[in-house]
């Protein structure tokens, strides 16, 4: 991992453009980014599915809604082996409902 003055040095705003330069973006950078979307993602996945599990919970104690009314938040991981079925089918899930 870099240290704090590499990490500024990673972070410049002229290294915000990835594909206007991709000749001159390095191994580093691509793990960097890689990690941070990763870390995105998981933080964003479990928010979502906090506030969800939280909402249900609450609306079936006090009796506005069965069990039965709140479908999984997200579909199964094993349809997430293209960004359609993952987009589609595993991320908007809770959508289908509304639709």
């Amino acid at each position: 991992m870099p240290q704090d003055s590499e990490a500024i040095d990673l972070f410049r705003p002229e290294l915000v453009a990835v594909f206007r330069r991709l000749r001159k973006v390095t191994l580093e950078e691509i793990k960097l980014r890689l990690i941070a979307f990763g870390m995105f993602t998981f933080t964003f996945f479990n928010i979502i599915l906090y506030y969800y599990s939280a909402a249900s919970a609450i609306a079936v104690a006090l009796g506005i809604s069965a069990p039965k009314d709140w479908r999984p938040c997200f579909g199964s991981l094993r349809n997430a082996y293209c960004l359609k079925k993952i987009w589609g089918k595993v991320w908007h899930q809770h959508l289908r409902q509304f639709l």
